[in-house]
């Protein structure tokens, strides 16, 4: 199995998110507040400590039938153990099972590593109110667009994108 990248609150043990506005590493739970470098520390602290040994006394479900698993993956949970489902483009998500946030690492390195990678300046809450209000005015927009439902679904996505230099020097005609 691949390996994930996944801090958890060393006061409480729950799984720590990334919020914009402080742009700082929060505990939901108990609120506590990290910066990235301090939870790096302690991770290589914690690798030097050894790894549980979660092993299944029996398998469940059955095999992948030829064909179907291509450019799928399949992580481990460090927190609840659930498998988590992904395809080989997808570099970080949520557990289906207790929603902590999780990194994949091997997606993040290679030929195409990025140098940076700026973090979000809106959390979820104004990117909603931004929605909203962009669609304010708007008579003929379908009711699908202002219905609460679809609105919670609203996410941030990273688009790579590369800066270059040139100097050129041309004739036209």
């Amino acid at each position: 199995m691949a390996e994930l990248l996944e801090y958890k609150c060393p006061c409480c043990g729950g799984a720590i998110e990334f919020d914009s506005g402080l742009q700082k590493m929060k505990c939901p739970y108990c609120d506590t507040e990290f910066e990235v470098e301090t939870l790096k520390e302690l991770d290589e602290e914690l690798k030097d400590q050894g790894e549980d040994d979660l092993s299944w006394q029996t398998p469940a479900g059955k095999e992948w039938e030829e064909g179907e698993a291509e450019g799928m993956r399949v992580y481990v949970c460090q927190s609840c153990g659930g498998e988590i489902l992904a395809d080989d483009t997808t570099a970080a998500t949520h557990c289906p099972y207790c929603d902590n946030p999780v990194v994949m690492k091997e997606q993040l390195s290679g030929d195409l590593k990025p140098d940076v990678v700026i973090p979000f300046k809106l959390d979820k809450k104004a990117a909603k109110d931004a929605f909203l209000r962009h669609l304010k005015g708007k008579k003929l927009l379908p009711k699908a667009f202002k219905d609460e439902n679809h609105i919670d679904e609203i996410k941030g996505v990273y688009v790579p994108f590369w800066l270059y230099d040139t100097n050129a020097d041309a004739k036209i005609r």
